[in-house]
């Protein structure tokens, strides 16, 4: 998806405001999507997944809807913050699509993990997704970014 000059700006401001200030909890998450990222969060942490503390913003964008694109990790492969856009269709998944799209977009924004084949980082939501398949997926995603921060660790 390309930026409009507006975005440009707005992407230029917030990069500003959060690479030239010291404030690293600045937090903006949508009240709606809040609990879904708290949830990611704490599994990432209690599974022993370091998870960087830095400003974060997690919102729906109305421009998303209709384009078939569940969420957008804007942040990626910008390791100052995580800026995270949600497709307002989010609304429209059960508890275990929402969770997987969440858990999707913040591994891509906070951990820069790539798509895979399959998996939680699959590019598709899986149109049912059952507690075990969501489980085996999650559990696949753990191993994945712990295997990446093990390796960072090397290099």
């Amino acid at each position: 998806m390309k930026l409009d000059g507006m975005d440009k700006v707005l992407l230029s401001i917030a990069i500003s405001l959060f690479t030239f200030t010291s404030c690293q909890n600045v937090k903006q998450i949508d009240p709606i999507l809040k609990p879904y990222y708290e949830k990611c969060i704490a599994t990432f942490k209690s599974n022993g997944i370091k998870v960087k503390n830095q400003p974060t913003i997690v919102k729906f964008v109305e421009r998303l809807d209709g384009t078939g694109i569940a969420g957008l990790a804007r942040g990626m492969n910008i390791d100052t913050f995580c800026y995270v856009w949600i497709s307002p269709t989010f609304l429209e998944h059960d508890y275990n699509q929402r969770m997987w799209i969440m858990y999707h977009e913040l591994a891509h924004d906070l951990f820069n993990i790539e798509h895979q084949e399959s998996g939680m980082m699959g590019t598709r939501v899986p149109s049912r997704l059952y507690n075990k398949q969501f489980q085996e997926d999650l559990d696949g995603l753990i191993k994945l970014i712990k295997d990446e921060q093990r390796k960072s660790k090397l290099n």
